[in-house]
């Protein structure tokens, strides 16, 4: 399958659930920015801390570094 077809897939089937950024999320955002200007965090990753501080999760599953240097967030796996 290919990225397209999953894509189509993720549109079109209840096989997810699509959680969009809100106006809250974006200011969220822009504090945590503000806050942490210094760490490089990207506009994307922001935006995904914000989300997931919305819905109360506080371990992610990710290689990406960067969740190391935001302190209310733990990533997986630890190594």
């Amino acid at each position: 399958m290919n990225a397209v077809e999953i894509g189509k897939k993720l549109w079109n089937e209840t096989i997810a659930t699509l959680i969009r950024v809100t106006p809250s999320d974006e200011k969220k955002a822009w504090d945590i920015f503000t806050k942490y200007q210094d760490k490089g965090f990207s506009f994307y990753q922001l935006h995904k801390f914000a989300v997931m501080e919305r819905f109360g999760i506080i371990e992610a599953f990710a290689f990406d570094e960067h969740f190391d240097k935001y302190e209310n967030i733990i990533r997986l796996p630890k190594y």
